[in-house]
């Protein structure tokens, strides 16, 4: 080769590689798929993690249900959406419509938050693969388990199905970690545990704004500014609501000035009635207020003076998280998730489930005078916990740890 011909290849080369992509460069593509039409913490808290995503360089789309609250929350944060509406856990068309997004965006992940989507994701990304075969193109399908349930029905979809159609599994706790495991003989190492995160400094307040947003909600709600308030967060009534309201009797003889405030959403129709008809059959309905959905919940745990969460089944509670960030004392049931984020004594207060006299005990020490600094106590170990452990920034990180890792192991292979 002359050294004219050796100088063009090189500056050939020197072109190419300014040209071309550099795989190891490019935004990582990220698909997240639920086509449910519930506004519950799952649409909430998968939309704040695909924003956090998108602020780390990614590029993400939601494919989503058109017309739901997902949907509008998308658009409302401005995060791209995608049409996919799913008949049920074994719709083909729909598998093949979610397949096409995978192929025409060239997707290196597929994240599915919505369970009844797990089946259809399989097939969706297996057919991708297919129509990818040969281009270097190869996406990753994550399962998200958020909730204390297998991930598809019949449980005989498990075991191979899942393990051979899905590349890795991302568990909200240790609990529902195991329940994935048990119900589905899953290899361990397939199955990450990732706790959700929210953005901590939300909901920490400097003192004149925590006492302006406790004021102006109370007033809001119709409350003396001198009550004690004890609040729930969730559907109703799937937090133990009712538990709550079949005690009051009791904590208002100790505490004539407490009060109560459910805030969420309903749930089956009538749950919000039946809870009414138990607060008037308990006498305690003048004390009682249901605020329904409220977006603004760093404001409405400064209004509280105790947060009690009392689902019977539980995978994460990010609630608790949430309370904790908002130095709000805390009681839980002793179950699943409630346990992993609360330390009994620690960062808060756990109660056996249907434990009405140790429910009672809970809620009258946290409202004690005398018990104050110990409620203070918990309050600021709570707060440092969800710095070190529940920030939504770590669990961006955690994901994108997995992600590369999903990515890394698939080049590695050719």
């Amino acid at each position: 080769m002359t050294a004219v011909s050796k100088a063009n290849t090189d500056r050939l080369r020197s072109f190419r590689a300014r040209s071309e992509p550099n795989q190891s460069q490019m935004p990582i593509r990220i698909l997240f798929v639920a086509t449910s039409t519930g506004q519950g913490g799952i649409e909430r808290h998968s939309v704040r993690l695909a924003e956090e995503l998108i602020r780390n360089g990614a590029r993400l789309s939601y494919a989503c249900r058109p017309g739901t609250f997902l949907h509008e929350l998308c658009a409302e944060r401005e995060v791209a959406t995608q049409s996919l509406s799913v008949r049920n856990s074994g719709d083909l068309r729909a598998a093949w419509s979610l397949a096409g997004m995978i192929v025409q965006g060239r997707i290196d992940i597929v994240h599915v938050h919505s369970r009844r989507d797990f089946v259809i994701a399989v097939l969706a990304a297996a057919c991708a693969k297919l129509r990818l075969r040969g281009t270097g193109a190869c996406p990753r399908l994550v399962l998200h388990a958020h909730l204390l349930t297998g991930l598809g029905r019949p449980g005989r979809l498990g075991g191979a199905f899942f393990e051979r159609g899905a590349d890795a599994v991302v568990a909200v706790s240790c609990a529902a970690q195991r329940k994935v495991i048990d119900l589905h003989k899953l290899d361990p190492a397939r199955v990450t545990v990732i706790p959700n995160g929210i953005d901590v400094d939300a909901y920490h307040f400097s003192p004149s704004r925590w006492r302006s947003a406790r004021k102006c909600l109370r007033q809001c709600w119709g409350i003396p500014q001198d009550a004690l308030v004890v609040g729930m967060i969730g559907r109703l009534n799937a937090k133990g609501q009712s538990d709550l309201l079949r005690v009051a009797p009791q904590i208002l003889t100790r505490f004539p000035v407490a009060h109560f405030v459910f805030v969420g959403p309903e749930g089956a129709e009538g749950d919000r009635l039946d809870l009414q008809e138990l607060a008037a059959g308990g006498g305690v309905e003048a004390q009682v207020s249901f605020t329904g959905s409220l977006e603004n919940i760093p404001e409405v745990l400064a209004a509280f003076d105790v947060l009690a969460h009392l689902p019977a089944i539980e995978s994460f509670g990010l609630t608790l998280v949430e309370a904790l960030a908002a130095s709000c004392p805390v009681i839980a049931t002793d179950i699943g998730g409630c346990a992993e984020v609360i330390e009994h004594a620690v960062t808060g207060l756990l109660v056996s489930p249907q434990d009405e006299s140790g429910l009672v005990e809970a809620v009258t020490h946290l409202l004690a005078i005398d018990s104050r600094e110990a409620a203070w106590t918990m309050s600021e170990a709570g707060l440092r916990l969800a710095h070190e452990k529940f920030p939504l920034k770590r669990q961006a990180a955690n994901l994108q740890n997995l992600y590369a890792a999903l990515l890394n192991r698939e080049r590695s292979r050719h």
